[in-house]
């Protein structure tokens, strides 16, 4: 191979333009050039310097105003600003995007391969999640890189330590790019969820603003829980004092069972405590009815249901009026038994209701089916002293709760349910009892 001096080189370039040289060339020193070089540049105290350009944009090839390009072209760049780029350094052209190669000495060793994890694989919006790069290989001479979010369709933000801010929800692609420009990057993806908004109240309220209700009739409960935008609005219900309903624990609809009062409660189903209360008096039907083998009538409010029957339950003293049918008209007791002659609900009952109950009888509100019951002839049992029987249609005794003390009916023109009398406990009277509404 011929030898070419470097200044004749120099002078046929600058002098015919562009030149086509057929052959190896060896610059710098006298000798031939390597077998797999077209240009082989010697020197030991000189280096090659590359067109110094500036490249804006990383994908774009901009040194042709033709628009054509020039695969394997190499160029130093000075713009340290470069779009998609590493700044300033040695970058050569692939086709498609401006790769770089080396800065201040060169990449000799580039990543490979760029592992992303991160501490969770889901996040609410407005919470954060820590990513982690691992870069290979460890040797590589440049192993900095950065972190971006790839919106697919949820959001975010990442900063410099990889740590990620949900924005919008959807999943998304939190990257890391090496820095060394090899182009190679690694990525994770994590699903952002909408924000859990918990409940802070809840308030009941009743169809028709009712806080009582009717045994055997129902009563509808709404729950208003707010944030109206709480993630979770479900409520569930219970009934946390008393015995005198029963609630659908879904739909909130009570039912009157027996009388009293009753608490019932609404409780957040998201987790946060939050309940509410609301209170419902549970009252007796007003009418004659029957419970537990007796005719019973529920007057109006805060009279009672009273049985309209004689009892026949517990420890009777006698259980036959003279010659009269067993239990005819019930049995008879001394006082120190006739607690214990009450239905299971019933007790026996004390002055105050005795005379509530005496005083709306004898009131011009009363309705004959209200006073059925008490001043017909067939409920008019009599009582026995302890000697001798008396009084059979002509009247009737019934225990009070107090000692010594009875209430009766006696069938005169001008008597009707008088008390409270007294007389000795070792007397055998009737027994009625009663139970609130």
């Amino acid at each position: 191979m011929k030898k070419v001096p470097f200044f004749i080189l120099l002078l046929l370039l600058t002098s015919l333009g562009t030149v086509n040289i057929n052959g190896q060339v060896t610059i710098g020193a006298n000798q031939e050039p390597h077998p797999g070089a077209l240009l082989d540049l010697q020197s030991s105290i000189k280096g090659l310097r590359l067109p110094v350009v500036g490249i804006y944009d990383a994908n774009v090839f901009q040194l042709s105003a033709d628009g054509s390009q020039a695969e394997g072209m190499i160029v130093y760049n000075s713009y340290s600003d470069m779009v998609d780029g590493l700044g300033a350094g040695v970058y050569v052209w692939d086709g498609s995007k401006w790769r770089f190669v080396a800065v201040n000495g060169g990449t000799s060793n580039p990543v490979n391969q760029i592992v992303v994890t991160s501490d969770a694989e889901n996040v609410i919006t407005g919470g954060t999640v820590p990513f982690h790069a691992t870069v290979y290989p460890t040797s590589a001479t440049n192993r900095n890189y950065s972190w971006s979010v790839q919106p697919n369709p949820g959001s975010g933000v990442v900063d410099t330590t990889g740590l990620f801010t949900a924005s919008i929800p959807g999943k998304v692609k939190v990257r890391a790019t090496a820095q060394d420009g090899s182009g190679v990057y690694g990525e994770k993806e994590i699903l952002i969820s909408s924000a859990k908004i918990m409940v802070t109240s809840i308030s009941i309220t009743a169809t028709g603003g009712a806080k009582t209700l009717v045994v055997g009739q129902t009563l509808q409960l709404s729950a208003n829980v707010q944030p109206s935008n709480a993630t979770n609005k479900t409520v569930t219900w219970s009934i946390v004092l008393g015995t005198a309903a029963t609630i659908n624990p879904t739909t909130g609809l009570v039912t009157g069972t027996g009388s009293g009062t009753v608490i019932v409660q609404a409780s957040a189903s998201d987790g946060s405590g939050i309940t509410a209360i609301y209170p419902i008096e549970v009252s007796m039907p007003t009418g004659a009815g029957f419970e537990q083998g007796y005719n019973i009538y529920c007057y109006p409010k805060n009279i009672g249901c009273w049985m309209t029957d004689n009892s026949k339950l517990g420890n009777p003293s006698k259980t036959t009026y003279k010659d009269k049918g067993e239990g005819e008209r019930g049995y008879y007791y001394s006082w120190y038994y006739a607690s214990n002659a009450c239905p299971s609900g019933y007790h026996l009952p004390t002055e105050s209701e005795w005379k509530s109950l005496k005083t709306y009888l004898d009131s011009d509100k009363a309705t004959y089916a209200e006073k059925d019951g008490w001043f017909t002839l067939s409920e008019l049992a009599g009582s026995h002293n302890g000697m001798r029987w008396s009084d059979w249609n002509f009247a009737g005794y019934w225990w009070s709760s107090t000692s010594n003390q009875y209430f009766q009916y006696s069938h005169t023109p001008s008597v009707y349910l008088v008390g409270p009398r007294t007389i000795a406990t070792t007397f055998y009277i009737s027994v009625r009892c009663v139970k609130p509404n």
